[in-house]
């Protein structure tokens, strides 16, 4: 009886949780450019249940992202971009969009980050090209860095409104977030930690962790 009535609770509390969570949550989020211009973009996160790993997510995961904007703002076409990949440990939480900026022939590209298994981290660039997102194949050259111009808390789920430019910075760089979300590049894909590198295994098309050769840990 003991065992029936703690069950209850259980159900009980976790019902309370995933009502006061929101599946979908929408905001609007000023961005600037690499030209010095901000444009204001439009956001929507789309949660479902995974558990509490996620630190603002009380209960379920971000399981896919979308950001929409049009420019020259109000009176260009609309451009939409959607998340398509997930983190492989997981196979749960979508990739995290970072950075949107033109490039300088004025081509939009986002950087977004991907965990590819434990202990490896990609950078995953997408183009806008003719009307399409295109995904740029992965590459051992360097990219260039971009520091992180898009809101890191895009994980919470009660965002609403407007995040401004100043309010997203104090944020983004006062928060708890971990360094590699804090920019991108140059490396495209990275360790999570110090004493370990990742490695391209053409054999089995997956990466690979090497422990640095002199690291104790």
């Amino acid at each position: 009886m003991k065992k029936f009535s703690l069950t209850l609770v259980t159900v009980a509390f976790l019902t309370t949780l995933l009502i006061g969570c929101k599946s979908t949550v929408n905001w609007q989020e000023e961005v600037k450019l690499r030209t010095g211009e901000t444009i204001t973009i439009e956001r929507e996160v789309r949660h479902a249940g995974g558990g509490g790993a996620w630190p603002q997510g009380q209960g379920t995961v971000p399981k896919h992202h979308l950001i929409r904007f049009r420019y020259p703002p109000k009176t260009g076409p609309l451009i939409e971009w959607h998340s398509t990949k997930f983190d492989m440990p997981r196979a749960s939480w979508a990739e995290l969009p970072l950075v949107l900026d033109l490039s300088t022939d004025n081509t939009w590209f986002i950087y977004t980050i991907q965990w590819v298994n434990d202990y490896c981290i990609r950078y995953v660039k997408y183009q806008f090209q003719q009307g399409i997102w295109i995904e740029i194949p992965w590459s051992e050259e360097p990219i260039d860095v971009h520091e992180t111009n898009l809101y890191l808390g895009a994980g919470s789920n009660d965002l609403e409104g407007l995040i401004s430019f100043g309010t997203k910075y104090l944020k983004n760089t006062t928060g708890k977030f971990i360094w590699f979300l804090k920019k991108v590049g140059p490396k495209q894909v990275i360790a999570r930690s110090d004493g370990l590198r990742c490695e391209w295994e053409p054999s089995t098309e997956t990466f690979k962790v090497i422990r640095i050769k002199g690291d104790k840990k």
